[in-house]
């Protein structure tokens, strides 16, 4: 007899690209054989009405099996198993969102120039959407030839991930009892 329990490799979500993360199928680490023995009608060593089973090979163990969970008895077949005939995954993540970006900010840069060719700055500023509103671009006693500023340039923030989050669980269905000899 093999035994093995249910393995899930699954407790937790991550995030992924799409709404919401997938999941491993849970799957049999280990499972049992049951084999059946034949009632006596005349054969050597069994009574009537008797079960007779041959003698467990190596690897293997003799046991009497029972549908539901139950105890073993005191004397002979004590060693306990509980197996499953299957199970239910009602497992699922919720859906991945991200909150409002932060830290993005639009920048340009603006100059002054002493000539119309743009060509000699008298002032230059960054500005952006996280500075103030208003600079101080005075020039005393210094005639004004010409304005320029650049295209703002966009500088994504980032978002604070929310959801993936694990939902529901592994059922598992028909369980047997198996009291096996030590």
């Amino acid at each position: 007899m093999t035994i093995e329990p249910l393995v899930i490799t699954d407790e937790a979500c991550s995030a992924s690209g799409t709404s919401a993360a997938s999941l491993d199928a849970p799957s049999w680490g280990q499972f049992v054989r049951l084999c059946e023995g034949i009632t006596s009608t005349g054969y050597a060593g069994c009574s009537a009405g008797e079960l007779c089973v041959p003698m467990a090979p190596d690897g293997f163990r003799q046991c009497v099996q029972r549908s539901g969970i139950h105890d073993c008895p005191a004397e002979g077949y004590t060693v306990r198993f509980v197996f499953y005939e299957d199970f239910k995954d009602t497992r699922v993540c919720s859906a991945c969102t991200c909150g409002a970006p932060e830290g993005s900010t639009c920048v340009s840069s603006i100059a002054i120039h002493a000539d119309a060719a743009c060509s000699s700055p008298i002032v230059a500023e960054e500005v952006s959407s996280d500075s103030p509103t208003c600079l101080d671009l005075t020039t005393p006693g210094q005639a004004l030839g010409a304005k320029s500023a650049t295209a703002f340039v966009y500088h994504s923030g980032t978002c604070q991930a929310h959801g993936g989050e694990l939902l529901g669980a592994v059922e598992l269905l028909g369980p047997r009892t198996l009291c096996c000899v030590p």
